[in-house]
């Protein structure tokens, strides 16, 4: 299913930009998501995407999403991302995560950031990982998908 819904997120007040996130596919469990040009990683856009997504997949599926979403650039992260990321109402939303870096040069800056993510994501889960779910970070969309459709265990929300 294709859909053109697209959130609209009013940058913090130093940036007057605004960001977008389009849902581009769901086949679900699958949800494949672009983010806009040099988002910037922060808790309120993560919090306006987690509701989109609820608003769009959540309502109509009883299936935990499995994410991929295609990068274009990371402006900057913010520190209050990672708390967020962590949090029991996120982790609750999707059963695994996959990232897929932009073409060029901003790949390698994608790639430090979202390591940075992953690697606190890591040290602050519980030693049984079962409330965290898994994250990862891919140069290719069907890489992603690969990874995404191999992941094992429960996807039905509880």
């Amino acid at each position: 299913m294709r859909t053109g819904k697209q959130l609209q997120q009013k940058a913090p007040a130093h940036k007057p930009l605004i960001q977008e996130l389009t849902i581009t596919r769901i086949d679900v469990p699958v949800v494949t998501l672009q983010y806009p040009h040099n988002v910037m990683f922060c808790e309120a856009f993560l919090r306006q995407k987690d509701e989109f997504i609820q608003s769009c997949y959540h309502q109509q599926n009883n299936r935990l999403p499995q994410l991929l979403i295609k990068l274009d650039g990371i402006s900057d992260v913010s520190s209050d991302l990672a708390s967020y990321i962590q949090s029991k109402h996120h982790q609750a939303l999707y059963s695994s995560v996959a990232y897929v870096l932009s073409q060029g040069n901003m790949a390698v800056l994608e790639q430090h950031h979202l390591e940075h993510l992953v690697a606190n994501h890591l040290q602050n889960s519980p030693t049984s990982g079962s409330n965290f779910y898994p994250i990862g970070i891919f140069t290719s969309a069907g890489q992603a998908l690969e990874w995404l459709t191999s992941r094992p265990g429960s996807h039905h929300l509880s």
